[in-house]
């Protein structure tokens, strides 16, 4: 894989690799959530698993930091969320009625998080 320099395709590849990920292992979502019962009963090593999460959310606040978004700290915490909330809404989709198209979702991810300061201004 190459080196992507754009901060824009750089969230738009997290964003499709973390939703396409969840999407093929939907049930990778239990998975996690079972690290984590176990590590708050002390029996588990959740350090791993929190050092995977420290690495991604810099990475994803730097990319957001690129992008000059507004408030990136806070900003990439809602990320997470709404990607950890997405990824459990893929892993009970079969519960549900038909899931919003994907890429559809994954763009309005893009725009909502990659929108920047000047075109918020804009807005405002």
């Amino acid at each position: 894989m190459h080196e992507v320099e754009n901060p824009e395709e750089k969230l738009r590849g997290v964003v499709d690799s973390t939703m396409e990920f969840f999407l093929k292992n939907p049930k990778v979502t239990r998975f996690f959530v079972e690290i984590y019962d176990r590590e708050v009963g002390g029996r588990g090593d959740f350090s791993l698993l929190a050092e995977f999460f420290r690495e991604y959310k810099k990475y994803l606040e730097d990319v957001l930091r690129e992008l000059e978004v507004s408030r990136p700290e806070v900003k990439t915490y809602l990320l997470i969320a709404c990607l950890d909330g997405l990824s459990l809404q893929f892993f009970l989709e079969d519960e549900f009625e038909s899931f919003p198209d994907v890429e559809s979702l994954k763009d309005e991810v893009v725009i909502t998080f990659g929108e920047t300061r000047s075109e918020e201004r804009e807005e405002g």
